[in-house]
């Protein structure tokens, strides 16, 4: 399911502004809410850096990183690999990174 189908089933689901109900602001209101929605997911989520696209976009700061790899299979893992000196610490072609995602109580 797209992030928009997860958008209007939740919309739907919970009656928020359909574009019947025009008494709470109509197709207006169903548009404003269901761009929040989507601006949510979108937070929640890690940004991909794909390098297949521009391999320029690597990280601005030394640290670890999850990697999406090939293998010399061309087997696709995730791991957590060092970035240091402009480069990854890494063997395997490096196909999108993103940052750690980080654990909130």
């Amino acid at each position: 399911m797209t992030d928009e189908e997860k958008a209007e089933e939740y919309l739907k689901k919970n009656k928020i502004c359909n574009n019947e109900n025009w008494e709470v602001g109509g197709t207006y209101c169903y548009a404003l809410n269901k761009q929040s929605y989507l601006d949510g997911l979108a937070e929640g989520k890690p940004k991909w850096h794909d390098l297949r696209k521009n391999p320029d976009d690597l990280p601005k700061e030394r640290g670890d990183y999850l990697i999406l790899h090939e293998d010399n299979t061309g087997f696709t893992h995730y791991s957590v690999r060092d970035f240091r000196n402009g480069y990854f610490e890494c063997t395997n072609t490096i196909i999108a990174w993103c940052e750690l995602p980080k654990f909130k109580e």
